[in-house]
């Protein structure tokens, strides 16, 4: 007999149940439970933890998120409630954690998962390179703080229906030996078939992404006829003392993203972060010359300049975007001597310019063209959050996501599987058996109970495109920022009174 848990309540599960175990989240339908006898004291609360128990088993763990009743009667005998229940991996977007600072990846993990943890989950799994890394993490969700992480160092993390987490390099994970072979020799128990998913659902030879920034270069020089990403819509404009020029892009100041920015353009390992020329009117010239290498870091070769809030009453003072820290917006002029009459040179290698790119599948088009349409287009669009990206990034995630969409016989399979089932998603299977060959990872895993009858429906995805699986286990990531400093309140209320109050800076 099934039973749903909760405290000391234990209630009859009717109809059935099923749970579907997919490579980023657990999920169950609603379950229906007979509550007759039962009073208004007896109802779970909001997100109260239950099991699920089968023959003195715990099938899984669940949280309340809601309940119904039937239509009542005076004259019906039983009472049905339906509780609508969150997977142990919905708790993560429920509990948020505080921290910052640079911490080993290994220990900084734990730490994370902490609140998780203080709740009786478990780390079953921890298998990543460590590393040394700076968050700063003010008031996030695990969820969050997890799924930042596992986007910046290509590692899945999953907490499956037992309350047991899982954290494995995706790369690492596909290099070991299979945990399932089927072939000429091997089976796979109670298989009762394998069938092909040839879906054109998602396809596309053609991604759009919008809501990006890309990092680039700006050159101007007025002797030039040509200049690249102008930053200033006239450079012979007159700057008198305490007025603002606003850039047309941004510039990076974080040394980590310039350093990817000189890469991603082929400049070398030295750049200008912001380099200006310009003349004064009484015929002068003036220099502003901030530079980045890899020996010294971050440089400013002259004296007149400084970030506008500091305190420094430089003659430049550099203006931080109002969210993003290390972004900086335009600079305010301060001197009451002369003005600026134009500017001749303006240079720079980290400025984030807003794009849209499209990125064509030439080979695929062609092959599609009069076949499917006569010019053999299927686009998609990928909306990047606002993120920043060099090209080389988001040419690598277009071309991940044509993989991922690629329609072969082999790339997606169906297992069917009765009467029990030990595989977990994250498993890898090698297949050599009717039209298939390869390794195959299980990305989902569907458990159906009905009439005392069990089937488990297995989804998987053929492991010979890596790409495809970054993104299968990834989370999705927003830009954050991390030079940002918070000071946090923590309020202890106790029966409509502040006992306590605690500022921490962050």
């Amino acid at each position: 007999m099934t039973r749903l848990v909760y405290g000391n309540i234990e209630l009859q599960v009717l109809d059935g149940y099923s749970m579907t175990k997919s490579s980023q989240d657990v999920t169950f339908n609603s379950i229906s439970c007979d509550f007759t006898g039962y009073t208004q004291e007896d109802l779970p609360d909001k997100y109260q933890e239950v099991k699920l128990v089968e023959d003195g088993n715990v099938l899984f763990f669940g949280y309340v998120d809601e309940y119904s009743f039937k239509e009542m009667r005076e004259v019906d005998i039983e009472t049905e409630i339906e509780i609508t229940l969150l997977s142990p991996m919905k708790l993560a977007t429920l509990r948020t954690v505080m921290l910052s600072g640079t911490y080993r990846l290994l220990d900084l993990i734990p730490e994370v998962l902490k609140p998780l943890i203080d709740d009786g989950f478990n780390i079953e799994e921890l298998e990543i390179t460590n590393r040394t890394i700076t968050i700063n993490y003010p008031l996030n969700t695990v969820e969050y703080c997890m799924n930042n992480l596992s986007n910046k160092f290509n590692f899945w993390w999953f907490i499956d229906e037992h309350k047991k987490i899982y954290i494995k390099d995706i790369s690492l994970m596909l290099s070991k030996k299979p945990n399932y072979k089927y072939d000429s020799e091997n089976k796979i128990p109670y298989l009762q078939y394998i069938k092909p998913t040839v879906s054109s659902e998602g396809y596309a030879n053609v991604v759009n992404f919008n809501n990006v920034r890309i990092y680039e270069s700006t050159y101007y020089d007025d002797s030039l006829e040509q200049n690249i990403n102008p930053m200033m819509n006239n450079f012979n404009v007159t700057i008198k003392d305490g007025e603002q020029i606003d850039f047309a892009y941004p510039i990076d100041f974080a040394e980590k993203n310039i350093k990817k920015s000189l890469e991603s353009q082929g400049v070398g390992i030295s750049g200008f972060v912001l380099y200006v020329v310009g003349t004064y009117s009484d015929g002068s010239s003036f220099i502003i010359d901030i530079t980045y290498d890899t020996n010294n870091g971050l440089v400013f070769h002259t004296s007149n300049v400084g970030f506008d809030g500091d305190g420094d009453n430089k003659e430049f003072s550099l203006i931080r975007d109002s969210f993003f820290s290390n972004l900086i917006t335009g600079f305010k002029f301060s001197n009451s001597s002369k003005n600026i009459i134009s500017i001749s040179t303006f240079r720079s290698h980290s400025i984030l310019v807003y794009n849209i790119m499209r990125l064509y599948n030439d080979g695929d088009i062609a092959n599609k063209r009069g076949k499917i349409s006569e010019t053999g287009i299927v686009e998609t669009t990928i909306d990047m959050n606002e993120s920043w990206k060099t090209l080389q990034e988001l040419q690598e995630i277009g071309v991940s996501y044509m993989n991922k969409n690629s329609l072969k016989l082999d790339g997606e399979l169906e297992l069917k599987i009765d009467t029990t089932c030990n595989m977990q998603v994250g498993n890898t299977i090698k297949i050599d058996k009717l039209l298939f060959t390869g390794t195959y990872i299980i990305t989902k895993i569907q458990l159906r109970f009905v009439n005392n009858y069990k089937e488990w429906l297995i989804t998987c995805k053929n492991g010979n495109m890596l790409n495809n699986f970054i993104d299968i286990f990834r989370g999705e990531n927003t830009q954050e920022n991390e030079e940002k400093t918070y000071k946090t309140s923590i309020v202890h209320y106790v029966e409509e009174k502040i006992n306590e109050v605690f500022e921490v800076v962050k």
